[in-house]
């Protein structure tokens, strides 16, 4: 899951991406309100962290224009202006939530937690499961049928995206944006390498194929048919 943290304080700005992407989101992260527009006119993100004061554009200013743009990210604002009046003026310009610095980054986190699920109210499985494979979201491990299978980082977000949209086509553009955290500077055969060594990985536990190539477009990550189910649990 993506965020996006708009903060001018270069040292706040680095321990708040570096911890979110501790608890295993991807971040990215805007200096200014110029950068945080154009950051979220490229991207779709779960949640935006959004400083009020900023140079070039307020906080407000970013709120004001992401609205009237009909741009529904979720928006956390942070303030070291925590009166009353100040948190009623943030809230009633269209922010989501609001949070006064200083403040506990698990405070932050649980926050961010409550945006997600109201935006995702309806689907938000504890676990993804197919034929017997298991992808826990809480604990970020897979398993099939109880065996646990060793993954990289970049293999969970991947193996979660295919997981996520079983029997849809996934463009490389699409897992370079979920996966790596600068999806502008991936190659074909970066993501071509990865989506192929998570491909044994899996397979050699599922034993047939569920990764898809579809030449010229990207992936697909195939459900087996009862039959290839019941023709493996034979072997």
């Amino acid at each position: 899951m993506r965020l996006l943290v708009v903060e001018d304080d270069d040292r706040l700005a680095a321990a708040l991406v570096r911890g979110l992407q501790e608890e295993g989101y991807l971040v990215d992260r805007a200096a200014d309100g110029e950068e945080a527009i154009l950051f979220a006119a490229e991207h779709e993100y779960e949640v935006m962290i959004l400083d009020r004061k900023l140079p070039r554009l307020s906080g407000d200013q970013v709120l004001s224009r992401l609205r009237k743009q009909e741009n529904p990210v979720p928006i956390l604002m942070l303030t070291a202006l925590d009166a009353v009046e100040d948190r009623v003026q943030g809230l009633n310009s269209g922010a989501d939530d609001y949070l006064g610095k200083p403040f506990a980054f698990e405070e932050l986190l649980a926050r961010i937690q409550v945006l997600q699920r109201r935006r995702n109210p309806v689907q938000q499985p504890h676990k993804l499961e197919m034929s017997g494979l298991v992808f826990n979201l809480s604990s970020h491990e897979v398993a099939w049928q109880g065996v646990p299978i060793e993954l990289t980082p970049r293999e969970y977000r991947m193996l979660e995206v295919f997981m996520r949209r079983p029997e849809q086509l996934i463009s490389r553009e699409r897992l370079a944006e979920h996966v790596w955290d600068e999806p502008w500077e991936v190659q074909d055969n970066t993501i071509d390498a990865h989506v192929k060594n998570l491909r044994k990985k899996i397979e050699s536990f599922l034993g047939f194929r569920v990764l898809h190539t579809i030449r010229g477009f990207g992936y697909k990550l195939v459900i087996p048919s009862e039959d290839q189910l019941d023709k493996n649990e034979m072997e």
